[in-house]
């Protein structure tokens, strides 16, 4: 990793300058236990975060389970939010979260929650997001890259990155870096609600979000009836932690022959923020089945079950049920069958079999060098 140098400006105003409480209640649900803030259903491979206790009063945090504690970059690397683990990666993220009226002694007021809001102040919060997502959008002259990423890289099915295009859901966008990248695009009341990227050279690994992002929303593909979305009484949900495990899995289910023209889909931008999934039932009092595809990892299956308690304690959707890819996530899934032409289950059993005769190398390897024995770990692939 390269060690990035930061201004002791730039870090103080992170520090000073970014609301902790802001940001917990962006990632995770904000509570008050016995007179303290903390969190709840937040879940990585960090673990657990119900010991947190937030102090707006000092924006700083501390969690009791491991005597971990900190300013808001520290809060950032301690619960892994977007996956970020270390300190050059936590300062890149907030630095554009610096708010230059905010004052560290004002009181935390909690936010309304989406489901509370009027259907006027929830379209007035849709406009801000389109406002600010418009203004920070910057379309590239042309797809061509975008195109050759997703088929050719992300294997995705022709026909539905070309529907996608045509329905203006991605494009071809300029990062803040100037580097090339796709733009997923969601909208609501035909006004964008989220826009998240994704890098396309070969060697990038960037992805995140424009600022604005309205996560109550997230990004919805509705079955379409006369040019109009319609929810119908059998529509299934389908939601993902990302566009282009939506996509992937869409691309799968096309190549078994099964029809989703009558199903929801829903990407939430990451697994913490499944509350838009919540929003869809509460907004529709809907009924409609849920299916949980979340990556199979352990963020992926412990934050699938709080939705789905979710849902059922809020006596919504008839069917919950969860689907997990084999590997790590759908598009993993998806490059692996179109590296041989082999089913699913086929590559599962080759890359089982690999993982068992590595375990054994290592074994007789470390057995041999130092006359131990250690247990090797199996790959887990769900």
């Amino acid at each position: 990793m390269i060690i990035i140098a930061f201004s002791k400006k730039l870090i103080n105003n992170i520090k000073t300058k970014v609301n902790i409480v802001d940001l917990a209640n962006e990632y995770f649900d904000v509570t008050k236990k016995n007179g303290y803030l903390g969190i709840k259903n937040g879940a990585s491979q960090n673990g657990d975060f119900s010991s947190i206790v937030i102090y707006p009063a000092t924006n700083s945090f501390f969690r009791n389970s491991n005597r971990h504690g900190g300013d808001v970059i520290n809060f950032v690397i301690e619960t892994q939010i977007e996956g970020i683990n270390n300190f050059t990666d936590a300062v890149n993220f907030l630095k554009n979260k610096i708010d230059p009226n905010f004052k560290i002694e004002q009181q935390y007021q909690k936010k309304k929650l989406y489901s509370d809001l009027s259907r006027e102040e929830k379209i007035n919060k849709i406009k801000d997001s389109h406002e600010s997502l418009l203004k920070n959008l910057k379309k590239d002259s042309n797809n061509r890259n975008v195109i050759a990423y997703l088929l050719n890289t992300r294997k995705i099915d022709k026909a539905i990155v070309y529907n996608e295009l045509n329905k203006k859901r991605i494009c071809q966008a300029i990062t803040p870096n100037g580097s090339k990248a796709v733009a997923f695009i969601g909208y609501n009341y035909g006004l964008f609600s989220a826009v998240s990227f994704r890098g396309i050279s070969s060697n990038s690994k960037f992805k995140g979000d424009l600022k604005g992002c309205n996560y109550d929303i997230g990004w919805r593909i509705y079955p379409e009836q006369d040019n109009k979305k319609v929810i119908f009484e059998d529509s299934k949900v389908y939601c993902f932690e990302g566009y282009i495990d939506m996509l992937s899995y869409m691309s799968l289910e096309k190549q078994k022959g099964n029809n989703h023209d009558k199903d929801i889909f829903i990407a939430c931008g990451s697994a913490n923020k499944y509350k838009c999934v919540e929003n869809f039932y509460i907004e529709n009092k809907s009924k409609n089945d849920l299916v949980i595809c979340f990556d199979n990892d352990q963020a992926g299956k412990e934050l699938g079950n709080i939705l789905e308690k979710s849902i059922k304690d809020l006596k919504l959707g008839n069917n919950i049920t969860k689907e997990f890819s084999y590997f790590k996530d759908w598009n993993e899934d998806l490059i692996e069958i179109s590296k041989k032409k082999l089913s699913l289950s086929q590559r599962k059993n080759i890359a089982v079999e690999k993982s068992k005769k590595m375990t054994i190398k290592e074994k007789i390897k470390t057995e041999t060098k130092d006359n131990t024995s250690i247990k090797g770990k199996n790959l887990e692939l769900g």
